[in-house]
């Protein structure tokens, strides 16, 4: 399942590679359980990321993460995430946090 683009706005989406669908099994998914799925930028030098963790391991979740002046180290977010609705939730909590509510 693909997350359109236009969630991200107003940021400005570097890539967007997600394609997880939650219904099916992930084993049969597992090139789609990629470290690097979504990564946008928004101002004041803030990040979303998005991947899977441990690649290409179905017993792995999604991380929801927002960096700062890129301080991969020490996110200002880090969410694991397991279906669909809380990927959604926690990229609209990140946007009002940045105040890009929409």
């Amino acid at each position: 399942m693909k997350i359109n683009n236009s969630i991200f706005l107003p940021g400005k989406v570097n890539y967007n590679e997600f394609n997880i669908d939650f219904s099916q099994d992930l084993k049969l998914q597992y090139e789609n359980l990629n470290e690097d799925l979504v990564q946008v930028e928004y101002g004041k030098g803030y990040i979303l990321d998005i991947g899977w963790y441990p690649e290409c391991d179905e017993a792995g979740c999604v991380i929801v993460q927002l960096i700062h002046n890129k301080d991969w180290t020490t996110p200002i977010v880090k969410k694991e995430c397991n279906n669909m609705s809380a990927i959604l939730n926690c990229i609209s909590e990140i946007k009002r946090m940045i105040g890009h509510n929409k």
